[in-house]
Protein backbone atom coordinates (compact mmCIF):
# COMPACT_ATOMS: atom_id res chain seq x y z
CA UNK A 1 0.00 0.00 0.00
CA UNK A 2 1.54 3.00 -1.05
CA UNK A 3 2.36 6.04 1.07
CA UNK A 4 1.34 4.16 3.97
CA UNK A 5 2.87 1.28 6.46
CA UNK A 6 -0.37 -0.71 7.80
CA UNK A 7 -1.00 -2.10 10.76
CA UNK A 8 -0.21 -5.99 10.59
CA UNK A 9 -1.63 -7.05 13.92
CA UNK A 10 -5.69 -5.53 14.95
CA UNK A 11 -5.86 -5.03 18.79
CA UNK A 12 -7.88 -2.24 19.15
CA UNK A 13 -11.08 -1.38 17.43
CA UNK A 14 -12.61 2.15 17.12
CA UNK A 15 -15.83 2.30 16.15
CA UNK A 16 -17.52 5.72 15.36
CA UNK A 17 -21.14 6.21 15.82
CA UNK A 18 -23.60 4.37 18.80
CA UNK A 19 -27.21 3.41 16.65
CA UNK A 20 -28.28 0.70 15.36
CA UNK A 21 -25.08 -0.33 13.43
CA UNK A 22 -22.83 1.04 15.50
CA UNK A 23 -23.51 -0.87 18.73
CA UNK A 24 -24.40 -3.85 17.17
CA UNK A 25 -20.33 -3.13 15.00
CA UNK A 26 -18.91 -2.97 18.27
CA UNK A 27 -20.74 -6.17 20.17
CA UNK A 28 -19.40 -8.22 17.46
CA UNK A 29 -15.91 -6.02 18.23
CA UNK A 30 -15.46 -6.43 22.04
CA UNK A 31 -17.74 -10.24 22.27
CA UNK A 32 -14.78 -11.32 20.00
CA UNK A 33 -11.66 -10.21 22.15
CA UNK A 34 -10.63 -7.07 20.23
CA UNK A 35 -10.07 -3.96 22.77
CA UNK A 36 -13.17 -1.83 21.47
CA UNK A 37 -13.80 1.98 21.54
CA UNK A 38 -17.26 3.27 21.08
CA UNK A 39 -17.48 6.82 20.05
CA UNK A 40 -20.51 8.96 19.39
CA UNK A 41 -20.82 12.99 20.58
CA UNK A 42 -24.42 11.96 22.83
CA UNK A 43 -23.74 10.83 25.92
CA UNK A 44 -27.07 9.25 26.38
CA UNK A 45 -26.95 7.13 22.93
CA UNK A 46 -23.77 5.77 24.29
CA UNK A 47 -25.30 4.86 27.72
CA UNK A 48 -28.46 2.91 25.57
CA UNK A 49 -25.82 1.64 23.11
CA UNK A 50 -23.96 0.03 26.36
CA UNK A 51 -27.51 -0.83 27.67
CA UNK A 52 -28.36 -2.60 24.21
CA UNK A 53 -24.31 -4.36 24.08
CA UNK A 54 -25.12 -6.04 27.33
CA UNK A 55 -28.28 -7.27 26.69
CA UNK A 56 -27.10 -8.85 23.32
CA UNK A 57 -24.18 -10.77 25.66
CA UNK A 58 -26.80 -11.60 28.27
CA UNK A 59 -29.15 -13.21 25.39
CA UNK A 60 -26.23 -15.15 24.08
CA UNK A 61 -26.02 -16.55 28.01
CA UNK A 62 -29.43 -17.34 27.91
CA UNK A 63 -30.06 -19.46 24.81
CA UNK A 64 -26.08 -21.55 25.96
CA UNK A 65 -23.75 -19.82 23.04
CA UNK A 66 -21.64 -18.21 26.24
CA UNK A 67 -20.46 -18.10 29.38
CA UNK A 68 -21.66 -15.25 32.08
CA UNK A 69 -17.86 -14.46 32.60
CA UNK A 70 -18.28 -14.10 28.61
CA UNK A 71 -20.44 -10.88 29.82
CA UNK A 72 -18.29 -9.47 32.00
CA UNK A 73 -14.85 -9.91 29.61
CA UNK A 74 -16.75 -8.10 27.10
CA UNK A 75 -17.92 -4.97 28.59
CA UNK A 76 -14.37 -4.61 30.32
CA UNK A 77 -13.12 -4.76 27.15
CA UNK A 78 -15.90 -1.99 25.77
CA UNK A 79 -14.64 1.64 26.31
CA UNK A 80 -17.16 4.65 25.19
CA UNK A 81 -15.94 7.96 24.65
CA UNK A 82 -17.90 11.44 23.35
CA UNK A 83 -14.43 12.18 22.01
CA UNK A 84 -12.93 11.30 18.24
CA UNK A 85 -9.47 11.53 19.39
CA UNK A 86 -10.49 9.20 22.69
CA UNK A 87 -11.97 6.70 20.35
CA UNK A 88 -8.99 6.61 17.29
CA UNK A 89 -5.85 7.81 19.05
CA UNK A 90 -4.60 3.80 19.99
CA UNK A 91 -6.92 2.14 17.05
CA UNK A 92 -5.61 -0.46 14.89
CA UNK A 93 -8.47 -0.56 12.51
CA UNK A 94 -11.12 2.38 12.72
CA UNK A 95 -14.96 1.42 11.49
CA UNK A 96 -17.47 4.75 10.63
CA UNK A 97 -21.08 3.58 11.36
CA UNK A 98 -22.23 7.38 11.99
CA UNK A 99 -25.50 7.79 9.43
CA UNK A 100 -25.98 8.08 6.12
CA UNK A 101 -24.90 12.14 5.31
CA UNK A 102 -22.06 12.43 3.43
CA UNK A 103 -21.00 15.72 5.11
CA UNK A 104 -21.16 14.13 8.46
CA UNK A 105 -18.73 11.06 7.18
CA UNK A 106 -16.17 13.28 5.01
CA UNK A 107 -15.76 15.27 8.74
CA UNK A 108 -15.36 12.24 10.91
CA UNK A 109 -12.27 10.50 7.59
CA UNK A 110 -10.95 14.45 8.79
CA UNK A 111 -10.96 13.79 12.50
CA UNK A 112 -9.68 10.31 12.01
CA UNK A 113 -6.80 11.14 9.88
CA UNK A 114 -6.15 14.29 12.50
CA UNK A 115 -6.06 11.68 15.21
CA UNK A 116 -5.65 8.29 14.36
CA UNK A 117 -2.08 6.56 14.16
CA UNK A 118 -0.92 6.67 10.28
CA UNK A 119 -1.26 2.78 10.22
CA UNK A 120 -4.58 2.38 11.33
CA UNK A 121 -6.81 0.96 8.41
CA UNK A 122 -10.20 2.81 8.07
CA UNK A 123 -13.29 0.88 7.11
CA UNK A 124 -17.14 2.74 6.21
CA UNK A 125 -19.99 0.80 7.36
CA UNK A 126 -22.00 2.69 4.67
CA UNK A 127 -24.07 0.72 2.03
CA UNK A 128 -24.50 3.47 -0.45
CA UNK A 129 -22.56 6.45 -0.17
CA UNK A 130 -19.16 6.65 -2.11
CA UNK A 131 -16.20 5.51 -0.37
CA UNK A 132 -14.00 6.98 -3.26
CA UNK A 133 -15.04 10.13 -2.17
CA UNK A 134 -14.35 9.32 1.52
CA UNK A 135 -11.27 8.23 0.66
CA UNK A 136 -10.28 11.14 -1.23
CA UNK A 137 -11.01 13.36 1.83
CA UNK A 138 -7.49 11.87 3.25
CA UNK A 139 -3.67 12.20 2.23
CA UNK A 140 -3.65 8.14 2.07
CA UNK A 141 -6.86 6.84 0.44
CA UNK A 142 -5.53 3.69 0.27
CA UNK A 143 -6.09 3.15 3.80
CA UNK A 144 -9.44 3.47 3.57
CA UNK A 145 -12.06 0.21 2.56
CA UNK A 146 -15.99 -0.51 2.82
CA UNK A 147 -16.24 -3.16 5.37
CA UNK A 148 -20.90 -3.39 5.39
CA UNK A 149 -22.56 -5.20 8.03
CA UNK A 150 -26.21 -6.22 7.85
CA UNK A 151 -28.39 -5.24 10.34
CA UNK A 152 -28.83 -6.65 13.24
CA UNK A 153 -25.43 -7.34 13.40
CA UNK A 154 -25.26 -9.49 15.75
CA UNK A 155 -27.41 -12.00 13.86
CA UNK A 156 -25.75 -11.57 10.48
CA UNK A 157 -22.05 -10.37 11.20
CA UNK A 158 -20.27 -9.66 8.52
CA UNK A 159 -20.77 -9.39 4.81
CA UNK A 160 -17.06 -10.10 3.20
CA UNK A 161 -15.38 -7.50 2.11
CA UNK A 162 -14.40 -10.56 -1.10
CA UNK A 163 -17.26 -11.62 -2.34
CA UNK A 164 -17.85 -15.27 -2.60
CA UNK A 165 -19.81 -17.37 -3.56
CA UNK A 166 -21.03 -19.14 -0.44
CA UNK A 167 -20.77 -16.07 1.78
CA UNK A 168 -23.00 -14.10 -0.92
CA UNK A 169 -25.67 -16.83 -1.01
CA UNK A 170 -25.14 -17.17 2.93
CA UNK A 171 -25.54 -13.15 3.11
CA UNK A 172 -29.12 -13.52 0.26
CA UNK A 173 -30.40 -16.40 2.52
CA UNK A 174 -30.59 -14.04 5.66
CA UNK A 175 -31.71 -11.08 3.96
CA UNK A 176 -34.36 -13.47 2.55
CA UNK A 177 -35.74 -14.42 5.95
CA UNK A 178 -37.08 -11.06 6.44
CA UNK A 179 -39.67 -9.03 3.92
CA UNK A 180 -39.33 -6.17 2.33
CA UNK A 181 -41.14 -3.89 4.19
CA UNK A 182 -39.85 -6.01 7.74
CA UNK A 183 -36.42 -4.55 6.59
CA UNK A 184 -36.72 -0.80 5.58
CA UNK A 185 -38.24 -0.84 9.18
CA UNK A 186 -35.22 -2.43 10.86
CA UNK A 187 -32.76 -0.28 9.04
CA UNK A 188 -35.14 3.11 9.61
CA UNK A 189 -37.05 4.55 7.14
CA UNK A 190 -35.02 8.26 7.58
CA UNK A 191 -31.96 5.96 6.41
CA UNK A 192 -33.31 4.70 3.86
CA UNK A 193 -34.40 7.88 2.43
CA UNK A 194 -31.22 9.84 2.90
CA UNK A 195 -29.77 6.70 0.90
CA UNK A 196 -32.11 7.84 -1.84
CA UNK A 197 -31.39 11.01 -1.48
CA UNK A 198 -27.88 10.99 -1.75
CA UNK A 199 -28.51 9.11 -4.83
CA UNK A 200 -31.17 10.72 -6.29
CA UNK A 201 -28.37 13.70 -6.62
CA UNK A 202 -25.38 11.87 -7.55
CA UNK A 203 -26.51 9.32 -10.18
CA UNK A 204 -29.79 10.85 -11.74
CA UNK A 205 -33.71 10.18 -11.07
CA UNK A 206 -34.37 6.73 -11.35
CA UNK A 207 -33.67 6.75 -7.89
CA UNK A 208 -35.95 9.55 -6.75
CA UNK A 209 -37.47 8.68 -3.57
CA UNK A 210 -40.61 7.15 -2.99
CA UNK A 211 -43.47 10.27 -1.91
CA UNK A 212 -44.90 8.20 0.50
CA UNK A 213 -41.26 6.84 2.52
CA UNK A 214 -40.88 10.72 2.56
CA UNK A 215 -44.18 11.54 3.89
CA UNK A 216 -43.95 8.50 6.42
CA UNK A 217 -40.74 10.11 7.66
CA UNK A 218 -42.16 13.47 8.21
CA UNK A 219 -44.82 12.19 9.84
CA UNK A 220 -42.03 10.29 12.60
CA UNK A 221 -42.69 6.77 11.12
CA UNK A 222 -39.02 5.67 11.20
CA UNK A 223 -39.02 2.22 12.11
CA UNK A 224 -38.51 -0.69 14.80
CA UNK A 225 -36.27 2.37 16.91
CA UNK A 226 -39.34 4.48 17.54
CA UNK A 227 -42.23 2.05 17.59
CA UNK A 228 -43.70 2.44 13.98
CA UNK A 229 -42.52 2.65 10.57
CA UNK A 230 -44.21 0.42 7.89
CA UNK A 231 -45.85 -1.46 10.83
CA UNK A 232 -46.82 -0.68 14.30
CA UNK A 233 -45.17 -2.08 16.98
Amino acid sequence: MTGARVVSEIRVIAVLGAGTMGHGIAHAAAASGFETRLYDPSEPALAKARGQIETILKTAVDLGKAAPTDVDAALARLTATTKVAGAVSDADLVIEAAPERIDLKLQLMAEIERHAPASAVIATNTSALSITEMAGAIATPARVAGMHFFNPVHKMRLVEIVRALESADAALAAIEAVGPFELVDLVGLDTRLSILEYLHRSLGEKYRPCPLLAQYVRAGRLGRKVGRGVYEY
